[in-house]
């Protein structure tokens, strides 16, 4: 016994294979399929309402790319191309020569739902938990690095002060190189002419504004 619903009836069947079939010969213009690597289809128009979401939506979806974990990341780095190419099928199947904001929007549900799946399958809840971690801290060391000595640079021994030595190193080096490694870069580490008591040159972090207004 199948657990995936009533199949359908042999008349829903062919109904379902007509429509699919009629689909497929409008998308292309009901050209032969003699020759599929050269024959041209139909051209599909983006709606300036559907454009306007890609738009908003690209700009907040490339954000959450750098919280994610790498593996995750890199399936989800082409997520506008998905966009286009999915919500064009979806005009296609409603008989539309141009993509709907609906078409769009349901084109960004199937790609949710595929990194609900990822997320399940690559079992990345956990790091981008902790990758959030690391982004609350990195705003925290941030501030106390644009706060301590006005901004003009502190060292890592500055940073624990400020924190009262509450803060794990491990921890600390993560969200630094986060500040380091954003684009566009939000500290820079600069090495200091003076040399600590070990006779070493003393590495200093200072916000990247703070070089532009010397």
């Amino acid at each position: 016994m199948h657990t995936f619903g009533p199949l359908p009836s042999p008349e829903e069947a062919e109904a379902l294979s007509q429509w699919l079939a009629e689909v497929v010969a409008r998308a292309r213009d009901h050209r032969p399929i003699d020759n599929v690597f050269h024959d041209e289809g139909k051209e599909v128009h983006m709606s300036p309402e559907a454009l306007a979401i890609i738009q908003a939506e690209y700009i907040e979806r490339e954000s959450e790319l750098d919280n994610m974990p790498p593996l995750l990341s890199n399936l989800a780095s082409r997520h506008r191309v998905f966009i286009w190419r999915v919500s064009a099928i979806f005009a296609l199947m409603d008989y539309s020569d141009t993509i709907s904001a609906e078409h769009i929007q349901q084109a960004y549900k199937c790609m949710d739902y595929s990194l609900q799946s990822l997320r399940y399958i690559l079992k990345t809840e956990r790091q981008e938990a902790q990758q959030d971690q690391v982004v609350i801290l990195a705003d925290r060391i941030y501030n106390a690095i644009a706060f301590i000595n006005d901004g003009t640079g502190c060292t890592l021994t500055e940073i624990h002060k400020y924190f009262q030595n509450k803060l794990k190193s491990s921890d600390m080096e993560k969200a630094i190189n986060s500040l380091l490694e954003s684009a566009p870069a939000k500290i820079e580490e600069v090495t200091h002419t003076t040399k600590n008591k070990r006779g070493r040159k003393a590495k200093v972090f200072r916000p990247t504004s703070a070089k532009k207004a010397n």
